[in-house]
């Protein structure tokens, strides 16, 4: 009877490791959504609103450091009119509030929809990089690539 009893709790065991790191791999996506209360933005006036956000976000991303640069890779739905319906990060720059920041951005833009559309959306990735050194901040922003 020991045997059998051991063999039990070991199979217990067993089944919740297995539950445990199912759990453990499950992930949340975090959507961009646009604001209504603000404008939508061209790639231009994005790169200047981001400009001055990069720039007030240096001292914190440089810590010692003299430089510090990342790049996020963002997914975007984007509507037949070109405003961006829905943005997620598909690739971190590295650092979380500069994600937050490139997904807000993201989210208002409007851009040129490619010709032909057919459907709701149209799904494209954006690249928005920054780069800091003690003197100077800076955004890199690299227009919409179609994905659909």
């Amino acid at each position: 009877m020991r045997g059998t009893a051991s063999i039990r709790t070991a199979t217990r065991w067993w089944c919740c490791s297995i539950a445990l790191a199912v759990m453990g791999c499950t992930t949340t996506q975090q959507y961009y959504l646009p604001s209504n209360d603000q404008p939508r933005l061209s790639t231009d006036l994005m790169r200047d609103r981001g400009h001055n956000i990069v720039r007030a976000e240096c001292p914190r991303l440089l810590g010692v450091r003299q430089l510090a640069t990342g790049v996020a890779h963002i997914r975007v739905d984007v509507g037949a009119d070109g405003a961006v319906r829905r943005a997620m990060i598909a690739h971190s720059s590295g650092d979380e509030r500069m994600d937050e920041i490139f997904g807000g951005l993201a989210a208002q833009l409007k851009v040129d929809p490619p010709p032909n559309v057919t459907g709701e959306t149209i799904p494209g990735t954006l690249k928005l990089g920054y780069s800091c050194s003690p003197t100077a901040g800076t955004i890199t922003v690299e227009g919409v690539t179609w994905t659909g």
